[in-house]
């Protein structure tokens, strides 16, 4: 596994609950750091973003599902639709955005030279197949809604397979 030092980690951690408190108004504070091996959830959405570069891995953001259905109510400002609708989906997906151009930013005043890929939004069951077997570092983001887990892996070999299209995934 790759070192990553603190800085970089924050790179991560400090946008998003920057665009959490902008976005939706939702305080959090960072809990502590835990190693631990991949387990979500396979009904749930997640967030993938694939790192290449001077730093190569895999940042996951998951959500517990009272988060989840906060975060995607006040996206859509109304009712919750059901977590495969296209609408949670792209909302989910817009906040992803938001969270990887924040990163990225913040990795390039460090000097790093980093390429994300397009963040994709994934279920549960899709994100394990990926992550099946990994060990992480996770980062608790703790809100009043509930925790928002920042999974961070990094390695060689780990930025490469994440442009899998949604027909790969669903294959696993």
């Amino acid at each position: 596994m790759e070192r990553i030092t603190a800085d970089q980690l924050n790179a991560f951690v400090v946008s998003s609950v920057d665009v959490l408190e902008k976005l939706v108004h939702l305080p959090t504070r960072v809990g502590s750091l835990r190693c631990q091996p991949w387990t979500i959830p396979l009904d749930t959405l997640v967030i993938l973003i694939c790192l290449q570069g001077d730093l190569n891995g895999r940042v996951v953001f998951q959500f517990d599902r009272p988060v989840l259905r906060q975060l995607l109510t006040s996206l859509s400002g109304g009712g919750m639709p059901a977590l495969t609708d296209p609408l949670c989906v792209d909302a989910l997906g817009e906040v992803s955005n938001v969270f990887a151009g924040n990163a990225t930013g913040r990795l390039e005043s460090l000097g790093l030279k980093v390429t994300i890929t397009p963040p994709q939004v994934l279920t549960g069951k899709q994100a394990s197949a990926l992550m099946a077997g990994k060990n992480g570092i996770i980062t608790p983001l703790n809100s009043a809604w509930g925790e928002i887990g920042i999974l961070c892996l990094f390695g060689a070999g780990l930025g490469g397979d994440c442009g899998r299209s949604e027909e790969d995934l669903n294959r696993r």
